[in-house]
């Protein structure tokens, strides 16, 4: 009980750190326990509202539902993701609505391996300034952060050294797209792991006490 709350009080102390800010976004690719992965994009409700009435038009849904169901296809018509030449799919998905808007993706093909990345995510690219905010988890290597941005067309390639991933796309004037890492702090990274896991930890606790109730 006492981890649950404080959980919840990390969720609640750091959530609005993209609640109110369109321009601001992340993506987060992560392997799961059992090998599989999950692909989970963050952003402002209003940064979704905004491109979901870009995209589709205005008065295009009139219920939360159908709003999801256009979230769901703007990101899968905006994100491409290729590993070692294999273009992978986005699955099925999840939305979670609120100030701070979650999605989240099933990867459709297995990854066996991963030493060369290319992740294009343009779904938030007609908000000006957008910054998206890269995150990979993976077994064995180290957690980290990019950021797409227009300086590198919201698209970045990276490739596996070791332990940790090497961005291989330039922005302008030739310097590596780490550079703008000094913009974001360790308390988003952190953000994003707390959120993501507790959102599933949640997702997973309700379907528990829904079995209870149901039997």
């Amino acid at each position: 009980m006492l981890r649950f709350c404080i959980l919840i009080f990390f969720l609640v102390a750091t959530g609005s750190l993209f609640a109110h800010q369109p321009d601001k976004s992340s993506t987060m690719l992560v392997e799961k326990e059992d090998g599989k992965w999950v692909l989970q994009v963050r952003a402002a409700l209003t940064a979704f509202e905004y491109e979901v009435k870009h995209a589709f038009g205005k008065g295009s849904y009139n219920s939360p539902e159908e709003f999801e169901a256009l979230v769901m296809e703007h990101l899968r018509n905006r994100i491409d993701l290729t590993i070692d030449e294999q273009t992978y799919m986005l699955g099925s998905g999840s939305v979670q609505l609120g100030h701070e808007t979650n999605v989240l993706f099933e990867i459709e093909n297995e990854i066996l391996e991963l030493n060369k990345i290319s992740v294009s995510q343009k779904s938030f690219a007609d908000i000006n300034r957008n910054q998206s905010a890269l995150v990979l988890l993976k077994k064995g290597l180290k957690p980290q952060q990019f950021i797409l941005d227009q300086s590198n067309g919201h698209q970045m390639t990276l490739e596996c050294n070791d332990d940790h991933f090497v961005p291989k796309t330039l922005v302008s004037a030739g310097v590596p797209a780490h550079s703008h890492l000094w913009q974001y702090s360790t308390a988003v990274v952190l953000t994003l792991l707390i959120s993501f896991f507790g959102w599933k930890w949640l997702r997973n606790h309700k379907a528990i006490g829904e079995k209870v109730s149901i039997s």
